[in-house]
């Protein structure tokens, strides 16, 4: 398999838009410069507890890749996780900046909720996403 092949999650394809999250796919030659979700990480027991159902991607100023994903969990129960978008460069690798800071989210069952990241450097050409649950104290 090549590394453009989606190794844990969803690829999508376009510049901008809303789409369903609903398969796994391969990022062709062509399209590895275009703006898209190259993985979606849910790590341990998030695994059918959680589902991305959409997405909507844009430019701001400077050229800068804005991403928002709507995230529902499928459980009756709260979840507390966190979850952390990783910026990649054209060569996919990782852009080290701020943006590596995990953030803290509580889902309520059922609910539906926007997460959203603006990358810090126009380098950027795609995300990795990694969801994960809070650690308890």
């Amino acid at each position: 398999m090549s590394s453009f092949h989606a190794l844990f999650g969803i690829v999508f394809f376009g510049c901008a838009g809303k789409h369903v999250v609903s398969s796994t796919g391969e990022i062709s030659p062509e399209d590895s410069l275009v703006p898209s979700i190259k993985n979606i990480e849910f790590q341990g027991d998030l695994k059918g507890k959680l589902q991305a159902v959409g997405i909507t991607q844009g430019m701001v100023s400077e050229n800068l890749i804005r991403i928002q994903l709507q995230l529902k969990n499928l459980t009756e129960k709260k979840i507390n996780l966190n979850y952390k978008f990783e910026w990649l460069d054209e060569e996919k690798f990782v852009i080290k900046d701020s943006s590596l800071a995990w953030s803290a989210l509580l889902l309520r069952g059922g609910e539906i909720v926007n997460i959203q990241s603006v990358a810090s450097s126009s380098r950027a050409k795609n995300f990795y996403l990694k969801i994960q649950s809070a650690k308890s104290r």
